[in-house]
């Protein structure tokens, strides 16, 4: 099996400055990612994002240091003064560079190699069957599950929480119909994959269950920003004992 990429990660200055700081002090995803969800849009007046963004940070409960919430402040705020084409952009591809960052997220799958939007090849046959791709694949070796992951800003955009499959989008449609024939291809040639969609919703359950009882795909979950910080800090837990 080969794995071609077709694009790297962002290097925007935007992305950069929030991303070094959620690395660094991975707890405040949750709050970057609560901001992001109830300010979906850029707003025309960012007074009232600010006042939110400043009293979200500044709150008893976040315990991390000064200068990294300053700088995340700072950060965000500049965001949310770009344009509307650019900011939907910035917020989409710092969660692909968190996810890009943090995973994998499946419990002992091993971070060896990480394509980006690539084309998954099996000799002559490209596995899924269409021109669609995931975000990204985490890949160790054939005879080791593979996880692939996309990433939506709002989940709903993609997965609504009661729409019928047939009803939905026809970009949401073919996205999921490409991530199910990868699944049954690589279950049936290889070995079952771990196929996530990635958002900054904190509530997912809804989508989730129209997804799998409703939509009928079992086999693809959500990670909402609590199980990728889970998971992330599990797995940054194992390589630190592995290397002392």
């Amino acid at each position: 099996m080969k794995l071609i990429n077709s694009k790297g990660v962002s290097k925007d200055k935007h992305v950069i400055s929030v991303v070094e700081q959620l690395v660094q002090h991975p707890e405040l995803f949750v709050q970057v990612s609560r901001i992001f969800t109830d300010y979906n849009t850029a707003p025309s007046d960012t007074e009232e994002v600010n006042e939110y963004v400043d009293s979200l940070f500044h709150s008893p409960k976040v315990k991390s240091p000064t200068d990294v919430i300053e700088k995340l402040i700072t950060a965000i705020r500049s965001i949310y003064s770009l344009n509307t084409e650019h900011f939907n952009s910035i917020k989409s591809k710092i969660l692909e560079k968190i996810i890009y960052e943090f995973g994998p997220f499946t419990e002992g799958l091993e971070r060896k190699q990480i394509f980006i939007e690539p084309t998954i090849k099996d000799g002559d046959y490209t596995v899924g069957e269409s021109d669609n791709k995931c975000d990204f694949v985490f890949y160790e070796k054939n005879e080791k599950p593979l996880e692939l992951i996309e990433c939506k800003s709002n989940i709903s955009s993609i997965i609504p929480k009661k729409l019928s499959f047939e009803n939905s989008q026809r970009s949401a449609q073919k996205k999921v119909s490409y991530l199910h024939r990868a699944y049954v291809y690589l279950e049936e040639t290889y070995c079952k994959p771990f196929i996530y969609f990635a958002c900054y919703n904190a509530y997912i359950k809804s989508e989730k269950r129209n997804l799998q009882e409703h939509w009928g795909y079992p086999h693809i979950s959500i990670l909402n920003p609590d199980i990728i910080l889970k998971m992330y800090l599990f797995r940054l837990g194992k390589d630190r004992l592995r290397n002392m």
